[in-house]
Formats: C-alpha cells, structure tokens, sequence
C-alpha cells in the first residue's frame, strides 16, 4: 500500500470511529511527515484525499480541521477508490460477476463477524480486470433474506453495492477495514491467472451503522503482482 494511503487510512479510521472529533486541528504536514518518515507531498496526497472525501477541510493560514462527518454512502469504499484512482491514471476499468451463492459461515473459513447474519449468507463474486487483465476478486456478503428477485437485480447492475445498498436500504456510518498480505488461496489463485505460491493483498471491510451493527460485509484480494498495472499500460499501448 502507498504510504500516502497508509496515512489517509489511518487518519479517515480516527475520524470515522470518533478518535478526532469533528473541527478537532490536524497536524501540520511537516508534523506529520516527521511522525510517519515521510516526504511532505506523500502528507499533502492524503490530505487531499481527505478533503475530497469531505473529512477534513483546510483553511488558508488557519490549518487544516475534521469537518461534519456525513453518513458514508456507496461510494466510500475502497472499490470506488480502486476505480478511480485506476481510471485518473488512464487504466480501463471493467466488472463483472461471476458468482452468486448460499453459503454456510459457521465454520473457520470465513471472519466471525459474518455469524450476526445467521448460518448462511448470500455470496456474491465479482472480478475486476485493468485493460482486460485480472486484477482482482471482490465478494459481498449479505443476509440470506434478500429474495431472488433483488438477488437477480444486484447480480445484473452494473454496480453491485449501489443495489445492494438500494434494496437493503443501507445506512453506514462507519467502515472497519483490516488489510494483511499473505500468499493466494487456492480459490482465488485460478480467477486473478496466479501460481499457488503468488502473493496477494486482503482486504476485509465492515459496513457498520451508528449503532455499531453490521449492514454489509466485503473481501478484496488484489494481484500482489507490482508489475500488473506496467504490464497493463503495455497492452493498453
């Protein structure tokens, strides 16, 4: 992960969970590039990133504040952030769904926060791929009392958590996020074209509300490949 990105994280975490209370002042940018060890621009690119997101406001000569923090939406998740930071940088970006399906949660394959939704949970595998190559597996776990129709009506949008979040009618106001590197499962490896010695980066994401109770449930695994997007811009020139 960029440490740009590992400083926005961290920072939007402490906002969204309460840490930093709202017109509470945020370091100064060489405070926090001494802190983390880094170059002032990788602290301004998180700020920047905040301030899009609506986090933190800066006000010229005064410093730099956490604003109102709104209830999340859709769009504040790391898949919209994988979009657009993949198409700002010229990739074409495309989705698609490969699987839907019932599974059984009361065993150690999946997190234990998936047991709030019951036994069993809906599954629904996407794949996304950057200039027609797979770069990574995205499944949402939701309650099993979706029906077929709206289960139909998420496994054919264009944009799988915008209906999800429709139909169940999400209200998030808080998102845990838990990233870890680790070698590729066995059920993955096949989907993203890697050896079964390949590595791969995990992200586990919450979709809470503000009484802390679990609306939606998501896994990430990216190509740890660092050369997947060069190879990519190749194809795509």
């Amino acid at each position: 992960m960029p440490l740009y990105k590992q400083i926005h994280q961290s920072i939007r975490n402490a906002i969204l969970n309460g840490e930093l209370e709202n017109n509470a002042a945020l370091p100064y940018e060489e405070e926090i590039a001494e802190f983390y060890n880094v170059s002032r621009i990788a602290v301004r690119m998180a700020y920047e990133a905040l301030a899009n997101e609506g986090l933190i406001v800066r006000i010229k000569r005064r410093g730099t504040f956490v604003s109102k923090r709104p209830i999340l939406t859709y769009d504040d998740h790391e898949i919209a952030y994988l979009k657009r930071m993949l198409e700002s940088r010229g990739y074409l970006y495309s989705q698609r769904n490969l699987l839907v399906e019932t599974i059984q949660v009361d065993n150690n394959q999946y997190p234990d926060v998936l047991k709030s939704y019951g036994k069993a949970v809906l599954r629904i595998t996407q794949s996304i791929q950057i200039n027609h190559m797979p770069f990574a597996l995205v499944e949402y776990f939701i309650p099993q009392s979706v029906n077929l129709y709206q289960a139909e009506t998420i496994i054919n949008s264009d944009d799988s958590l915008l209906a999800i979040d429709k139909i169940l009618q999400l209200k998030i106001a808080k998102i845990d996020a838990l990233y870890r590197g680790e070698k590729v499962r066995d059920i993955y490896a096949k989907s993203l074209g890697l050896t079964q010695d390949a590595s791969v980066y995990h992200y586990f994401i919450s979709y809470k509300d503000n009484q802390d109770n679990l609306k939606l449930f998501s896994s990430i695994v990216i190509n740890g490949n660092t050369n997947i997007l060069e190879k990519a811009m190749r194809i795509q020139s």
